[in-house]
């Protein structure tokens, strides 16, 4: 499994109180055993690009707690359409976005 991770800064909530640190990561689970892993971010797009098989990707936000990393959101995305900002994920990998 590969990990790419992007930080963010930290926001201010509306009662005034830190929002917990962001952790985003690309998650890829390469098709069988490998010895080396290539990747290639372009970094005006912030698209990613293994040169080795990968199959299983999502991008995923969580946050640190005491009982383990809490999960804000986790996105399926297609292997070649692989972005490191989860925004963009959603756009290129969804024809339909509802919200409630």
């Amino acid at each position: 499994m590969v990990k790419a991770s992007v930080s963010r800064v930290q926001r201010r909530r509306a009662k005034g109180e830190i929002r917990k640190k962001r952790n985003e990561y690309v998650h890829a689970t390469t098709k069988g055993e490998v010895s080396q892993i290539d990747i290639t971010i372009d970094p005006q797009t912030n698209e990613i690009v293994f040169n080795t098989a990968v199959e299983n990707t999502y991008v995923e936000t969580n946050f640190d707690r005491l009982k383990g990393p809490k999960v804000v959101n986790r996105i399926p995305v297609m292997p070649e359409a692989l972005q490191l900002n989860r925004n963009d994920a959603l756009f290129r990998n969804y024809d339909v976005l509802v919200r409630d």
